[in-house]
């Protein structure tokens, strides 16, 4: 699997905050692999870069909380709360599936 970080990315503040609460959230719910959120991010906002990923759009990194219509919860926002929520879901998927 390639990594999931552009090399543009990696170095800047906001990324390396991205990366951190990544992995910080993934061993605080048993997730395998922290990369598996950082592609999530990736996919849905560009690693916070574009749409509501981005700081001023109060930073729905993994879109967790944002409906395809209409505004996003602001109780999810932030990257600690993505990474949180994101890591969350991921764990319980892995339990339901005996993987965890």
């Amino acid at each position: 699997m390639p990594d999931p970080v552009p090399p543009a990315a990696v170095g800047t503040d906001r990324t390396s905050s991205i990366i951190q609460a990544a992995q910080a959230q993934a061993a605080a719910y048993g997730v395998p692999d922290h990369k598996f959120l950082l592609a999530i991010c990736r996919h849905e906002t560009v690693l916070g870069t574009q749409g509501k990923g981005k700081d001023e759009n109060g930073s729905f990194i993994l879109g967790y909380g944002c409906p395809s219509e209409g505004p996003c919860t602001e109780k999810y926002a932030g990257i600690q709360e993505q990474m949180k929520r994101g890591a969350e879901r991921m764990s319980k998927a892995l339990a339901s599936k005996g993987k965890k």
